[in-house]
């Protein structure tokens, strides 16, 4: 099992966005695209409450390349990728709001605990062959009172019923 942990607050994947490019031309009065191409936009800006913008993609560039870091260190310890059935574990630590209330236990609000977790697992590329490969996660998200930061644990699972056989259920006394 490897463990690592990636300082600061997590930021969400975001969702991809489909455009299309091209020329826009009129023909006989009606609007036609010229040679259309789609392209994929990954996230977008948000629209905060005070009416300004801020750039949500810089800040998950940010998260992810420091989630890459935090990986490609496991990976220089290991020397290999991890690779076969994979169990994911990841904790976010997220900041509490002054607003919110000391008693309340979980952060049910935004971002979306998918978004986070799929975040995280396109930064852990450098450790992980494919994140194809990961068959059980389990992933939470709660309140700190001291840094905000993300915990990761990986644990690659048996590929067979006889590597299972193999694993021994008691230690020996």
């Amino acid at each position: 099992m490897v463990r690592f942990t990636v300082p600061g607050v997590a930021e969400p994947q975001g969702s991809k966005t489909a455009m299309l490019m091209g020329k826009w031309i009129t023909v006989s009065g009606v609007r036609a695209l010229m040679n259309p191409r789609a392209i994929i936009v990954e996230g977008r800006d948000v629209k905060r409450k005070d009416g300004t913008r801020s750039d949500g993609r810089a800040r998950h560039r940010q998260y992810r390349t420091a989630v890459q870091m935090a990986a490609l260190h496991v990976y220089d310890r290991l020397g290999y990728k991890l690779d076969g059935p994979l169990s994911v574990e990841v904790t976010f630590y997220i900041p509490r709001p002054a607003s919110t209330p000391v008693t309340q236990l979980y952060p049910a609000t935004k971002p979306d605990l998918d978004k986070l977790a799929r975040s995280v697992f396109d930064g852990c590329r450098p450790l992980i062959a494919e994140d194809s490969r990961i068959v059980r996660m389990f992933c939470e998200k709660l309140f700190t009172a001291t840094s905000p930061r993300t915990l990761v644990a990986i644990e690659t699972l048996p590929r067979t019923v006889r590597d299972l056989v193999a694993i021994p259920l008691f230690a020996p006394q």
